[in-house]
C-alpha cells in the first residue's frame, strides 16, 4: 500500500479443459469406428467444432480428469463426460449404484433408453436375419380409426414400435418394447406390480393392428424388456389371443451370461407353436 501497488490473481478462461479434451477425443475415436456414414460425419464435425474453439486433440489422463471437478452450476457436463468415458472404458449404464453419477433430464433419459433399444435390436438382427426373420426398429403404426373429427388429426398421438420381429413363413410377429426403468412400481396394496401404462401401451400395439387379411396380426406377441434391478423377472400371460411377456435383462452380467439372457429372447422368437425351439447360436455384439 505504501508503494501504491495491488497484487491481483485470476484464472484465465480457456476451453481447453480436461473434460472438453476427453469429449473431443471420444468423438474422434467414434468417427473412425461407426459404420453409419452420417453419424460418423456428425462425430467428426463436432470434434472439429471443439478444435476451432481451442480444445486440443490429446486425451487427458485420469489424474487430469480428477483435478477437473464439475461444479454444482455445471451439472449438465456430468452426462457429457459420462458418455465420453463409456467410449473408452466400456462402462454400461444401469440403475444400480456405482461410482459414476449424473443428472438425467428427460432428453438424456431418452438417449440412454435409445442406446438400450439399439443394442438389443442389433443383437437380434444379427441372430435372426439368417433364420427367416425380418427385424425392424422404430416402425410407425397407425390408429385404425373409421372416422375422424376435424381437429383430431392435430392432437392424436402417434404410435411407434421399438423392435418388431416378423416371420412370414411362420405367420408370427413379435413386438419388443424396451424400457430403461425399473420393471416394477408400488401401489397402496402391493410392493411390486407391473406399470399399468406400459401394459396398456403394449395392448394397444397388439390389438389396434389386428387385420383379418394378416394372420400374424391376429396372434401377434409382445415383450416388455427392462434392465434387471434386483431379481430377474420373466413372466407371461395370454390376453385375447396375444401373448404378453414381461422380462428383465442384466446389463452388468459377464459377457457369456449376458449372451445367454439375449438367447432367451431369441429362443422365444424361434420357438414354434408346438413349443419346440430351434437351435440357435448367438453372435457376440460389441
Amino acid at each position: 500500500m505504501d508503494r501504491g501497488q495491488i497484487a491481483c490473481s485470476f484464472d484465465e478462461h480457456t476451453m481447453d479443459t480436461p473434460r472438453n479434451r476427453l469429449v473431443r477425443a471420444a468423438l474422434s475415436y467414434l468417427a473412425g469406428r461407426i459404420a453409419n456414414a452420417d453419424v460418423a460425419h456428425l462425430c467428426r464435425s463436432a470434434s472439429g467444432d471443439f478444435g476451432r474453439m481451442g480444445v486440443s486433440a490429446s486425451r487427458p489422463s485420469r489424474a487430469e480428469m480428477a483435478v477437473d471437478q464439475i461444479g454444482r452450476n455445471e451439472t449438465a457436463d456430468r452426462f457429457m463426460v459420462a458418455l465420453a468415458t463409456m467410449v473408452f472404458d466400456a462402462v454400461i449404464p444401469s440403475q444400480t449404484a456405482g461410482s459414476m453419477s449424473g443428472a438425467q433430464p428427460e432428453e438424456q433419459q431418452h438417449l440412454v433408453r435409445r442406446l438400450f433399444e439399439r443394442a438389443v435390436g442389433n443383437a437380434l438382427r444379427l441372430e435372426l436375419t439368417g433364420l427367416g426373420w425380418a427385424v425392424k426398429q422404430g416402425r410407425r403404426i397407425q390408429w385404425p380409426y373409421e372416422g375422424l373429427s376435424q381437429g383430431m388429426a392435430a392432437i392424436l398421438p402417434g404410435m411407434q414400435t421399438d423392435i418388431e420381429l416378423t416371420h412370414i413363413g411362420q405367420g408370427r410377429r413379435i413386438i419388443i418394447d424396451t424400457k430403461f426403468t425399473r420393471i416394477f412400481t408400488k401401489s397402496d396394496y402391493r410392493d411390486a406390480m407391473l406399470k399399468s401404462g406400459y401394459l396398456y401401451q403394449m395392448y394397444a400395439y397388439l390389438r389396434t393392428q389386428e387385420r383379418l387379411d394378416d394372420k400374424a396380426s391376429l396372434c401377434s406377441e409382445g415383450i416388455l424388456l427392462h434392465p434387471q434391478v434386483g431379481e430377474a423377472v420373466d413372466e407371461v400371460m395370454v390376453v385375447q389371443g396375444h401373448t404378453m411377456r414381461a422380462k428383465t435383462i442384466d446389463l452388468m452380467a459377464l459377457p457369456d451370461a449376458f449372451e445367454a439372457q439375449l438367447r432367451t429372447i431369441v429362443s422365444a422368437a424361434v420357438e414354434d407353436r408346438a413349443g419346440h425351439a430351434s437351435p440357435t447360436t448367438l453372435k457376440t455384439v460389441v
